[in-house]
C-alpha cells in the first residue's frame, strides 16, 4: 500500500457508523476498507440498529475480516434518550472521529457524536430520492444536520449537484469523495466463456432497473442468441423478477444467482457488466467491472457518467429505454475488439481515480480536515469531552495542545450559547416525542402474499387455474386464516386483517396497534405461523411473500399536515422555552473569584 510519507505515532480510531448490519453497498465498502487495513487507521464499526430488529446479514463478513462489530440500541429518530446513551458510548470509545454512512446515521450519529465531543463525517452514498412528507423531512435532516455539526460528504459530483439544487446552496464543510476498491483482488485470471456471458450484480430493488435489462436482454438475443445474463444479488423484487424471466421466456438465457459473496471470482467468469438502474450515486459493481478489465454498458444515471466515460470506458444508454440499452449491448458483445479497448481504458480509468489508496489517501484529508475544524473551537469542544485531546492524523501531534483552553476564552466556562443550542435541539426531539406518544398513534404495517397453486411455474398457469378452480373462494379462504385472532393474542391491542385483491391472487394483510407494541414484529410472526396452516388447509395452494412495506406511524383521527403541524408547534415551544431558560441562566453575572 502507498500511504503518507510519515507514519504516525499512534493510529487513528475511526469509528464507522451504520444504519444497520443489513446487506449493502456502504456495508460491503467497510468489508474492503478493513481487509486492506490502512496502517495509520485503527478501525471500529457499529449498528445504530439494536441487534433485537434482526437487520445483520452482514454480520459474518464484518467479523471475518476483523471487526468487532456493536450496537448503539437507537431503534428511532424520535428517541432522545436512546442518542444520549449512544453518545455516552461514543464517549467511552474515545474515538478520534465519527463517519456515519447513510441517512439515519448522518442525523443520529453527527448528533451523538456531538454531544461525545468527537468530530464528525458524514457520507451520503445516494442519489437525492423522490420523497414527500416526513421522508422529505429526514432526507433534509441527513443534509442539514452533518453539514452544520461536521463535514457531510458525496460519492459524486451528480450527488453533490443533486442535493444542492434541492437543499443548497453548499457550504464550506460539503465535500465530493469517490468510493476506492481494492483493485488488486480483482485482478484474477480470466476464464475463458463458450458463449458471451454477461452480469448484473445489484440488489433485488425495482430501482435497479432489472425489468428494463430482461426487456433489453430480449431484443438483445435477436443479434445474440446465445448471450447469457446473470444476475447476481439479493432482496424483496426477487419473485417479480424470476415472474418476468418467465413471461418473456428466458429462463435459458437468464440465471438468478441469488447474493454474491465473491464479486471477484464472478468477473474471472464473464465477458462484461451492464446495469440499468434508474438512480446511483457511484455504482460500485461498475467499478469492479473496470477493475477487473471488463467492458461495462449502462444507464446514464446519477454517477454513473463519473465512472464510465460514454465510447472510451463503457456505453452509456438513456434509462427507462430498453431497446437503446439492447443497441448498446450487442455492440460490445459482437464486437470483440470493441469490448477488449472498453476493458484496457476502463482498468487504466480505474487505477487512476477508484484504487483503494486514492480513497484512503482522501479520508485521511476529511479527518485531518474535521478534526482541526474541532480544534479550532477548543474551548467549546473541551467543555464536550474534557481531557479527550485529538491528534493530528499526519503527525500524531495533539491538535488541541496548542489551542486555547476555556480559560483563557470569553465567558470561560460558561458555553452559554452551545447549552442552548443543543438544548434546543433536545427539546424539538423530546417535544415531539411526547406529543406522538401522548396523542392516540398507532403503526400501520402491511404484507402482500400471493396465493399460487402448487405445481405451476408461472403467474399467467397459475392465472389460469384459478379461472377453473374458483379463484376468489381460495384467497378468501387465506385471508380469513390470516385475520384470526388467536395470532395476535400474545400482541396486546395489536388487529390484523386481510382481504383478497382481485381479479389477482394478492391477500394484502395488515396489522395496526400502538406505537409502544412492536406491530412489525407482530404481523411478521402472523405471516410466519398461518402459513402453514394456509399452506395445509388450502393444498395443493401455496401462499408466498411478495412485499413488505416500510411501517408508517399515523395518528387516528388526524390527517398527516395536521399531525405535522401539531408536531411542529410543540417542538418549536418546547425548544424556545429551553433555549430561554438557558440563555436567562447564563446572563447572570459571574461572581469574581478572589
Amino acid at each position: 500500500m502507498t500511504g503518507s510519507p510519515q507514519t504516525p505515532a499512534r493510529r487513528l480510531r475511526v469509528l464507522h457508523l451504520l444504519d444497520s448490519f443489513s446487506f449493502g453497498g456502504a456495508e460491503n465498502l467497510l468489508v474492503e476498507l478493513a481487509r486492506f487495513d490502512p496502517p495509520d487507521m485503527e478501525l471500529h464499526v457499529a449498528s445504530l440498529a439494536p441487534r433485537s430488529q434482526g437487520r445483520n446479514q452482514m454480520l459474518d463478513r464484518l467479523t471475518e475480516v476483523g471487526f468487532r462489530p456493536t450496537y448503539l440500541d437507537v431503534p428511532r429518530l424520535l428517541d432522545p434518550l436512546s442518542v444520549v446513551r449512544a453518545a455516552s458510548t461514543i464517549r467511552r470509545g474515545r474515538y478520534d472521529v465519527v463517519h456515519a454512512h447513510l441517512g439515519y446515521s448522518a442525523v443520529v450519529g453527527t448528533l451523538a457524536a456531538r454531544m461525545a465531543g468527537v468530530p464528525s463525517v458524514a457520507t451520503l452514498h445516494l442519489m437525492p430520492g423522490h420523497v414527500t412528507g416526513g421522508e422529505r423531512l429526514k432526507e433534509r435532516l441527513a443534509v442539514k444536520v452533518p453539514a452544520t455539526l461536521g463535514l457531510l460528504v458525496f460519492v459524486s459530483s451528480a450527488a453533490l449537484h443533486g442535493f444542492a439544487e434541492r437543499y443548497g446552496p453548499a457550504t464550506s464543510s460539503w465535500r465530493m469523495v469517490q468510493n476506492g476498491i481494492d483493485i488488486a483482488r480483482f485482478q484474477l485470471p480470466r476464464q475463458l466463456t463458450t458463449e458471451p456471458t454477461w452480469a448484473v450484480v445489484a440488489a433485488l430493488r425495482e430501482e435497479k432497473g432489472h425489468l428494463d435489462l430482461l426487456q433489453a436482454w430480449r431484443e438483445l438475443l435477436k443479434q445474440a442468441p446465445t448471450a447469457h445474463l446473470l444476475i447476481a444479488g439479493d432482496g424483496y423484487f426477487q419473485d417479480r423478477i424470476a415472474a418476468e424471466i418467465d413471461r418473456l421466456g428466458l429462463a435459458e438465457h437468464v440465471t438468478l444467482l441469488g447474493r454474491c459473496d465473491d464479486v471477484p471470482s464472478l468477473l474471472a467468469r464473464v465477458d462484461g457488466i451492464v446495469s440499468a438502474s434508474w438512480t446511483e450515486g457511484l455504482p460500485t459493481s461498475l467499478i469492479e467491472a473496470g477493475a477487473a478489465g471488463l467492458p461495462a454498458v449502462a444507464t446514464d444515471v446519477g454517477g454513473t457518467r463519473e465512472v464510465i466515460d460514454d465510447g472510451v470506458t463503457g456505453l452509456l444508454a438513456p434509462a427507462h429505454e430498453p431497446r437503446t440499452l439492447a443497441a448498446a449491448l450487442a455492440r460490445v458483445v459482437t464486437e470483440p475488439d470493441l469490448a477488449a479497448r472498453l476493458g484496457r481504458n476502463a482498468a487504466e480509468k480505474t487505477r487512476k481515480e477508484f484504487a483503494m489508496e486514492v480513497w484512503v489517501e482522501n479520508l485521511r484529508g476529511l479527518y485531518a480536515d474535521v478534526i482541526t475544524r474541532a480544534a479550532s473551537n477548543g474551548g467549546r469542544r473541551q467543555w464536550w469531552a474534557p481531557g479527550s485531546a485529538r491528534t493530528d492524523p499526519a503527525t500524531g501531534q495533539g491538535l488541541m495542545s496548542t489551542a486555547p483552553t476555556a480559560k483563557h476564552l470569553p465567558h470561560a466556562g460558561r458555553p452559554w450559547p452551545l447549552i442552548a443550542a443543543v438544548a434546543t435541539i433536545l427539546a424539538v426531539l423530546i417535544g415531539g416525542s411526547i406529543f406522538v406518544r401522548a396523542a392516540v398513534v398507532q403503526q400501520s404495517v402491511s404484507m402482500d402474499v400471493v396465493i399460487v397453486p402448487g405445481g405451476t411455474k408461472t403467474l399467467t398457469e397459475a392465472a389460469q387455474l384459478y379461472d377453473s378452480l374458483s379463484r376468489g373462494q381460495v384467497v378468501a379462504t387465506a385471508a380469513s386464516i390470516y385475520s384470526e385472532p388467536r395470532w395476535t393474542a400474545k400482541w396486546p391491542g395489536v388487529n390484523v386483517t386481510a382481504g383478497s385483491v382481485t381479479p389477482s391472487s394478492v391477500v394484502q394483510i395488515q396489522a395496526v396497534g400502538p406505537v409502544a407494541v412492536p406491530v412489525k414484529t407482530a404481523l411478521e410472526q402472523t405471516v410466519s405461523d398461518a402459513t402453514p396452516v394456509v399452506n395445509e388447509i388450502l393444498k395443493p395452494y401455496q401462499a408466498v411473500v411478495l412485499t413488505q412495506d416500510q411501517v408508517t406511524v399515523t395518528p387516528i383521527g388526524l390527517t398527516k399536515p395536521i399531525q405535522y403541524f401539531l408536531v411542529l408547534l410543540a417542538s418549536i415551544v418546547a425548544g424556545y422555552i429551553a433555549s430561554f431558560v438557558v440563555r436567562v441562566i447564563g446572563s447572570r453575572p459571574e461572581t469574581p473569584s478572589t
